[in-house]
This record gives C-alpha cells, structure tokens and sequence, in this order.
C-alpha cells in the first residue's frame, strides 16, 4: 500500500468513525465518557462500513 491508499484508507476509517458516532449516540451524551454499549456499537458500526466498503471496492476491481 502506497502513501496515497494509506491517506485515503485513514481518510475513509475516519469519516466511518465519525457516522457511527452520530448512530450510536458518542456525540449525544454530556459527558465524554465511552459507556461499553456505546464502544460496542461503534466497533460493529465501524467494522460494518468497512466490510460493506470492500464488497464495493471489490466489485469494481
């Protein structure tokens, strides 16, 4: 993997981080602490984009 993929890989793991904490209400709470419902969600959350990013990727190889 080049500088390139690996900016555009961060960039992407990222944004993905940034929508699941918005689902999965990271951003909602007053406080900023992780509760272990939330940390669980974001970790299927970001993992789910990931995959479902690949399949794309893959389908256009």
């Amino acid at each position: 993997m080049d500088n390139i993929q690996q900016r555009e890989t961060l960039g992407l793991f990222l944004r993905f981080t940034s929508i699941c904490q918005v689902r999965c209400g990271v951003l909602q709470s007053k406080d900023d602490v992780l509760t272990k419902e939330n940390h669980q969600c974001l970790e299927k959350c970001t993992n789910h984009l990931i995959d479902s990013f690949r399949k794309v990727q893959d389908a256009y190889k």
